[in-house]
């Protein structure tokens, strides 16, 4: 179900869709009509910003996807803000929910879709599986195909112990959720050691369970021979042996230590800013002069009614940017509106603190300020794609610098020194790279040489070398690029994650990983002979394969424990995602008859009136499709 006017977006979100719920299925262990049946997926035109699948809960399975997103937040985990490559994670929920047998297909087949016993699985096993999928599937990309994932879990789980707490949606420690993080590496490393398809004798044990909610512990004992608390025990030892505690290298030191959410900017004469929050500490902007001194330094969220933003937060901060003048930080947010998020653009006052947002929304995170301090550079979703826009901040008005193509997706644009270029992070539905455009025309110029893998979060040095975090040996360091002779240098060599580099040319400041935190540190910068591109160490993922079968098989292989582990093993085993065109059977406008007097949960009642009498009788539940009407009787 989609909007008239995303027909062609429609049907590129549905061949990929179509591709990845085949191979999902041809791992499912229960196949018959039920498990079988065509997904119902719903594109909603709303800067939504997720995705979620409604299970068999009292109604039909539906699948919702937005047909854009306007946060960048995903932008790091080598994952572009796709319509058809985040409804891949979906279809592997919407695959396993549908997963019932034994008596639990009996009770569907007599009373519709009251529920699944999937649902007795705890979400971290649900996302966990999806997100292995969601790199597996489509070569490589998604949350298991870069260093930076893997990076916050290495910081964090470092001269730790791990227990089952840490797979939990509750637990706030973990950075990007528990039943994400910790819970995709777990999922990962049960089908590296033991197999694959164990995963899916779970998913069968499950459906058909004769009591779902209890007893999984002893399902995975029936798969695998040994307790989840034992697995679990066995992934501790793993990440202890894999992730020991690193120290900084020489020459790294620390500036400050900062939250677990961060945003950094810095200019070329030594402002800074910093959006964070802890734990136990609100989203807070803090403003330091080229001397040090704090210049501002108060709490975004505010309480009393006219407050400026109603639900800030530090992952949802982009293009922090100071004016020549230095009298006025701007930043984009994305904050709650009315209905849906929006991307607000606000200005700091640097001499009262206050606040003002001088756009209301901009349809994308944000990017930067043009040289004279006039034009705000942004991303701006539109479809399937994002394009280069600017705002002018004086009139308004927003033009395109480069208009948007669907499947690419250009984030944090930063305007060159002399105001000549552009500079922006490009993802696509293959991974992530650095993109040059010329500013004035829109056209893409010859990009910056950088190593193999994603590269995130850039800036210019000065108008002929930027810098930016690439990997090398398996974790996020920064380099420098000089535009000029097409060669780059490594300029750090953080222990697991670095992100934000900013440079003057004299010292690099940037975010560095340590536990659950992010810290400032800084760095000399590089002074030794530039890398020809030509010349790299090994490809930073390893090998992948080169071919594979339109629906992908099993890997039941578990690897050899002597075998190097430099990547996920969904990562490894990835395979080509083989996209091509649905053959539409039908494609006729919503009618909210759709489906209104199919009963989707029936069921008999009785209710006993006194000794003597009792009263028996049926009930059903139903609707249309989309929810416009819903009646029981």
């Amino acid at each position: 179900y989609y909007p008239e006017a995303r027909e062609t977006q429609a049907k590129r979100m549905a061949a990929r869709v179509a591709y990845c719920t085949r191979a999902v299925r041809e791992h499912a262990p229960v196949r018959d009509a039920w498990t079988d049946q065509k997904p119902r997926i719903v594109m909603a035109d709303l800067p939504f910003n997720n995705a979620y699948v409604s299970p068999p809960w009292f109604s039909e399975p539906i699948s919702v996807v937005p047909t854009h997103n306007t946060t960048d937040i995903f932008a790091p985990f080598h994952l572009p803000p796709d319509p058809g490559v985040i409804g891949c994670h979906e279809s592997v929920h919407y695959v396993q929910l549908l997963q019932a047998g034994g008596i639990h297909r009996f009770f569907t087949t007599v009373f519709g879709s009251g529920y699944t016993p999937q649902l007795g699985l705890e979400p971290w096993f649900h996302e966990g599986v999806a997100v292995y999928y969601e790199t597996k599937l489509q070569g490589g990309i998604g949350r298991l195909g870069t260093p930076y994932y893997e990076g916050i879990l290495a910081a964090g789980v470092a001269g730790r112990k791990i227990n089952g707490g840490w797979l939990h949606y509750l637990n706030r420690e973990p950075t990007h959720g528990g039943h994400y993080l910790v819970a995709s590496f777990f999922v990962d490393w049960l089908a590296r050691t033991h197999g694959e398809r164990k995963l899916w004798d779970v998913v069968g044990r499950q459906a058909n369970a004769v009591l779902p909610p209890f007893g999984v512990n002893g399902r995975f004992e029936a798969v695998y021979g040994k307790s989840l608390s034992t697995l679990l025990e066995e992934f501790d030892a793993e990440l202890t042996r894999r992730y020991p505690v690193r120290q900084r290298p020489v020459g790294q030191r620390m500036v400050r230590q900062l939250g677990s959410d961060a945003r950094y900017h810095r200019t070329a004469d030594g402002w800074e800013a910093v959006i964070d929050r802890a734990l136990d500490r609100p989203t807070t902007l803090v403003v330091r002069n080229a001397a040090g001194a704090v210049v501002v330094d108060r709490l975004l969220a505010e309480i009393l009614p006219g407050r400026v933003l109603l639900h800030p937060s530090a992952a949802g901060a982009s293009g922090l940017a100071f004016s020549p003048d230095r009298r006025s930080l701007y930043f984009t947010m994305l904050d709650a509106g009315p209905l849906f998020s929006k991307s607000r653009l606000v200005r700091a006052d640097l001499g009262s603190g206050a606040l003002e947002v001088v756009g209301d929304d901009l349809h994308g995170p944000g990017g930067g300020l043009t040289p004279d301090g006039t034009h705000y550079v942004f991303s701006r979703a539109q479809g399937d794609a994002w394009g280069i826009a600017s705002l002018d901040l004086r009139s308004k008005s927003v033009r395109w610098v480069r208009r948007p193509e669907p499947g690419i997706y250009y984030h944090a644009p930063r305007v060159s020194p002399d105001g000549a270029r552009i500079l922006a992070v490009r993802s696509d539905a293959t991974g992530t790279a650095l993109s040059l455009v010329d500013a004035a025309s829109g056209n893409v110029l010859p990009p910056p040489a950088v190593p193999s893998g994603p590269v995130l979060e850039a800036s210019w040095v000065d108008a002929d070398r930027v810098v930016y975090v690439a990997g090398a040996q398996g974790r996020m360091q920064v380099f420098v690029s000089d535009l000029r002779d097409a060669r780059f240098r490594q300029a750090t060599h953080v222990p697991f994650l670095a992100l934000h580099p900013q440079s003057d040319g004299r010292v690099i400041r940037f975010l560095h990983r340590e536990g659950w935190s992010w810290t400032l540190d800084e760095v000399a910068f590089p002074s030794g002979e530039p890398v020809d591109p030509r010349i790299q160490e090994r490809p930073m993922f390893g090998t992948m394969v080169a071919t594979a079968p339109s629906v992908p098989k099993l890997v039941v292989r578990p690897v050899r424990k002597d075998e190097p582990w430099d990547v996920s093993f969904a990562r490894r085993s990835a395979v080509g995602a083989r996209v091509a065109e649905e053959p539409v059977l039908s494609d006729e406008p919503y009618s909210q008859l759709d489906g209104l007097l199919v009963p989707q949960v029936r069921g008999p009642w009785l209710v006993v009136r006194d000794a003597y009498s009792a009263v028996l009788g049926g009930s059903a539940l139903g609707g249309d499709r989309l929810g416009y009407h819903r009646w029981a009787a």
